[in-house]
């Protein structure tokens, strides 16, 4: 019993000396937040989430003792007692005289002097996937492009959204591959970086090939995934296409159904002639059926020709987005973009800046895109997006939420982090939103949530239990008592 009352004490603890050591309300209005959202994030355990937001805030706020207590504070509750010491210190400097503080640096410094070494956490495979991005860009830089571009698919196959930060790698890269296909394993490597360059029929043509020649190949079950997704994205941008000239011909027909009940053929006349009216809009053409190899070769790169004309159309749109000063304009250029579905790096890059936009509706409307782009595409924005659920405006955080509710994706990072969420809201309507969010993850869902029961202390098991049993219908208690 008196273990299990010390242990609960050690998790209210710091949340609380914060509250009582750190007067929040002298405090600039920044600081204030900022030292609010620690008391809640130190309750959670979210000791990384709580160390960016005070390193953020001291940005601006370098001279804020508070600021200074607070990292130490959660410092001290991560271990890291060196740390804790040099934040306190600093405090001490910014002021004198602080209740207590002179007593914690004197025992974090017997802590400090005491504890072992602390072993370096091993990397997440996001963390790996950037480490081998740096080094791909070395051997680059070193004239091994061969190598850098190795590294650079092993890297990219851990984490897409890197995929929108090198467009001018991949193009070079392309380029060295081409010239050294000799290797049945550069082969493969062809056939990644076409699709990374996002040109998806040569990417399919090639990757077709290694996989039915190469059997025995290690890259086998990558080359079986990016051929997939090479035709994934070729149908995606077929039937937007469809969708599209449907939607002109039905156009078209209502055009032709006004102009037959017009008063006079010739008020129809001198209407069109009007400068800057009734705009015809652009005629789509219709790749719904498939071409021969030899009409497709007469294409650029060969490329099936409802990709070479949405490539050009979104190329278009985004140059017509940078020139563009209204905001509602440049919202519908985005959800434009999305209609066409197709990932090509320069929309993803874009994308992926406009997601880290201060605006809340170009946000909006780029998660609306992004949505209509689909998987495998909008795994290249999965990071930006990420950030969203940690984004100051609630909106974008639900937003944000219903996004990955349509697009699964990582749920190893995703799941806690909205389950964080979960476990502080209390309107009923947005509890149900995470929950249908977590549901389209399905098993994914379930082993993230069941790996956090177990390992979960007793008394923070049933919120987590609770999500669990709300999308696999199981009793809370049951899951409580096998965890």
């Amino acid at each position: 019993m008196l273990n299990h009352f010390l242990s609960r004490i050690r998790k209210i603890l710091p949340a609380a000396l914060i509250a009582a050591s750190v007067p929040i309300m002298l405090s600039g209005s920044e600081v204030a937040g900022t030292i609010i959202k620690v008391q809640e994030l130190l309750k959670q355990k979210d000791y990384q989430t709580a160390k960016t937001l005070i390193a953020k805030s001291l940005k601006s706020n370098q001279d804020s003792w508070q600021l200074w207590m607070s990292l130490g504070y959660v410092f001290e509750a991560s271990q890291e007692y060196d740390k804790a010491l040099a934040a306190f210190m600093q405090a001490s400097e910014l002021k004198t005289g602080i209740d207590g503080l002179e007593a914690k640096i004197t025992r974090l410094q017997e802590l400090a002097k005491n504890q072992a070494p602390k072993q370096p956490e091993p990397e997440t495979p996001v963390q790996q996937a950037a480490s081998m991005m740096a080094q791909a860009h070395k051997l680059f830089e070193q004239g091994r492009t061969l190598e850098a571009g190795r590294l650079f698919v092993e890297a990219v196959e851990i984490d897409r959204s890197l995929l929108a930060r090198d467009i001018d790698l991949i193009e070079k890269c392309l380029v060295s591959f081409k010239k050294n296909t000799a290797e049945p394993e550069n082969q493969f490597y062809l056939g990644a970086f076409f699709f990374y360059a996002g040109q998806y029929t040569s990417s399919e043509a090639v990757l077709k090939e290694f996989v039915e020649k190469y059997h025995t190949s290690d890259k086998l079950v990558i080359a079986q995934r990016l051929l997939k997704e090479s035709r994934e994205i070729i149908a995606q941008a077929v039937a937007a296409n469809l969708a599209a000239t449907r939607a002109e011909a039905e156009a078209k027909a209502v055009r032709e159904n006004a102009g037959k009940a017009s008063a006079t053929a010739t008020l129809e006349t001198k209407t069109a002639k009007k400068p800057g009216k009734d705009k015809q809009p652009e005629v789509i053409p219709d790749f719904s059926q498939e071409q021969s190899r030899q009409n497709l070769e007469q294409n650029l790169n060969g490329e099936h020709p409802a990709l070479v004309y949405a490539r050009k159309k979104a190329l278009a749109l985004l140059e017509e987005y940078e020139h563009e000063s209204d905001e509602e304009k440049k919202a519908g250029l985005i959800w434009n973009i999305g209609l066409l579905r197709l990932p090509i790096p320069e929309v993803m890059n874009s994308f992926n800046g406009f997601l880290a936009s201060d605006n809340v509706d170009t946000i909006f409307a780029t998660l609306e895109a992004l949505e209509k782009i689909d998987q495998p595409g909008a795994t290249m924005c999965l990071q930006q997006l990420y950030k969203l659920l940690g984004n100051d405006d609630f909106r974008v955080v639900y937003r944000a939420i219903k996004a990955f509710g349509r697009l699964p994706m990582s749920a190893d990072r995703v799941v806690p982090r909205i389950f964080k969420i979960y476990a502080e809201e209390k309107m009923p309507a947005r509890r149900m939103l995470i929950e249908n969010t977590v549901k389209a993850y399905g098993t994914d869902a379930v082993t993230v949530l069941d790996a956090m029961l177990k390992e979960a202390h007793r008394a923070d098991k049933r919120p987590i239990a609770e999500l669990l049993s709300a999308i696999t219908g199981e009793e809370i208690e049951s899951l409580i008592n096998k965890s």
